[in-house]
């Protein structure tokens, strides 16, 4: 589980903190929190937010349980509006992840650690991912 993050101005703004955690085994909730901004204000603006899992197409797709995520230029950029997710894609910010594989069949947290470069989402529990997009953690 994300439980913090590191903004711009050095201090630690723990998030998540009051979500259940979720570990290998586990089924995936209906819900998960996620980062959203005001794209005017900047990162000072964070704050957690809920919404649907992503749905996605286990053809092309993978669903990744995110367990940490990172703070670079890409994402400040995004928070300030400047440097937008793909339309369609998501309007969750965060340009990388790592995390676990969720199983499509079962909707379970499986111990299949992969690390992605995102168009956005990384900043949530939940994320969807084109297969080609991930590489595996040994």
């Amino acid at each position: 589980m994300i439980s913090k993050i590191h903004n711009p101005i050095n201090k630690s703004v723990r998030f998540f903190s009051s979500a259940p955690k979720l570990q290998v085994g586990h089924t995936c909730p209906k819900k998960m929190k996620f980062m959203a901004h005001d794209s005017t204000v900047g990162p000072q603006s964070l704050h957690v937010q809920e919404c649907d899992i992503p749905e996605y197409n286990p053809d092309k797709e993978v669903l990744i349980k995110i367990e940490a995520t990172a703070v670079n230029r890409g994402d400040l950029l995004q928070s300030y509006g400047k440097y937008p997710p793909p339309k369609g894609v998501t309007n969750i910010i965060g340009l990388e992840c790592s995390g676990y594989l969720v199983d499509p069949l079962t909707q379970e947290i499986t111990d299949k650690k992969v690390m992605a470069l995102l168009s956005g989402g990384g900043y949530s529990q939940f994320v969807k991912v084109n297969k080609d997009h991930i590489m595996t953690i040994p």
